[in-house]
C-alpha cells in the first residue's frame, strides 16, 4: 500500500512509532489526527511536545499523549488554541476530535480568513 509506505518513510519517533502503523493500519486516521495536533503544537511554540531521556521514553510519552504547555512558550497562546491541541492529541481515539469537528472549533473559526 503506497500510503502506508509513505507514512513509514516520513514519520519519526517524536510523532508515532513506525511499528504502530504497521501493527494497526485501521488506525491511520487516528494517527493523522494526532500528527496534525503535533504539527499545530510545533507551529505555535517552536518545539516538539514529546520529550524523554531515551528513545523509549519519547515513544512512551507519545503513546500516552503526555505533553505540557510550558509557560515560557505558551503564555501568549490563547486557551482556544491549547484546547484544540488537547482535543487533537487526546489519547483515546473515540474521544479525539474529528477533522470535521476540528475545522469547526471556535479557535479555527475565529482565525479563519476568507479565500475569496
Amino acid at each position: 500500500m503506497v500510503f502506508k509506505k509513505h507514512i513509514n518513510r516520513t514519520s519519526s519517533r517524536t510523532h508515532v512509532p513506525r511499528n504502530g502503523i504497521d501493527k494497526e493500519p485501521r488506525n491511520v486516521p487516528h494517527f493523522l489526527r494526532v500528527q496534525a495536533g503535533v504539527v499545530l503544537y510545533i507551529c505555535l511554540c517552536g518545539f516538539e511536545p514529546f520529550f524523554g531521556v531515551t528513545e523509549k521514553d519519547v515513544i512512551a510519552a507519545n503513546k500516552e499523549a503526555v505533553f505540557e504547555f510550558p509557560p515560557e512558550a505558551w503564555d501568549d497562546v490563547s486557551e482556544g488554541a491549547k484546547d484544540l491541541i488537547r482535543q487533537m492529541m487526546e489519547p483515546d481515539p473515540a474521544r479525539r476530535i474529528t477533522p470535521h469537528e476540528a475545522l469547526r472549533h471556535s479557535w479555527i473559526v475565529q482565525h479563519r480568513t476568507s479565500l475569496h
